[in-house]
């Protein structure tokens, strides 16, 4: 979308994914000409996929215009999947997997409405954030079980679902402080 305002030039946008898988082995990069952009990526409801390999998949965000990134569309699932170290952006998801290897961190608060997985031999670290969850906490990864795949530090894990919620896992899990509304 263009449109010009006292000769200057804005070019609007949004991406809209809605259904499929999408693999990003770089940077998610919503782009600004200038400060009057608005640029949007959003997981519609369709149950879309998307597969995150870089390091820090949102990082390359302008300070300029308005960026809005929505992952949290009905049945979208947002996998963290490189084969190593991960930054996990601080924002509200609908399912939620850590994958493959390397230690997945939260950036910020995780608000997972849905269920949550972690697997492979990868490890999942709060990073000194709390993560809320609304439904299922999946827990197969075989990293060193004896230092575990989750690293809650002294952050809280709320269980927030409507429903019953259901925590597996194939080692053990524990929780610092674990809250159930």
């Amino acid at each position: 979308y263009s449109s010009s305002n006292g000769g200057a030039s804005f070019n609007d946008a949004t991406f809209n994914f809605n259904s499929g898988t999408i693999t990003c082995s770089t940077d998610i990069q919503l782009d600004d000409e200038n400060g009057g952009n608005v640029t949007s990526f959003v997981m519609g409801d369709g149950a879309p996929t998307l597969n995150l390999t870089d390091t820090n998949p949102f990082d390359d965000l302008p300070s300029t215009g308005v960026e809005t990134i929505t992952l949290s569309g009905a049945g979208a699932t947002v996998n963290y999947s490189r084969g190593g170290d991960q930054t996990i952006r601080a924002t509200t998801y609908t399912n939620l997997t850590c994958s493959n290897s390397g230690i997945k961190s939260a950036a910020g608060t995780l608000d997972i409405n849905n269920d949550l997985l972690i697997s492979g031999t990868g490890r999942l670290d709060a990073n000194g954030n709390d993560i809320t969850i609304g439904g299922d906490w999946t827990n197969s990864s075989t990293y060193a079980p004896a230092t575990g795949s989750f690293d809650q530090e002294t952050r809280t894990v709320s269980f927030d679902g409507t429903g019953d919620q259901i925590i597996t896992n194939t080692n053990t899990e524990t929780f610092y402080n674990l809250t159930v509304n």
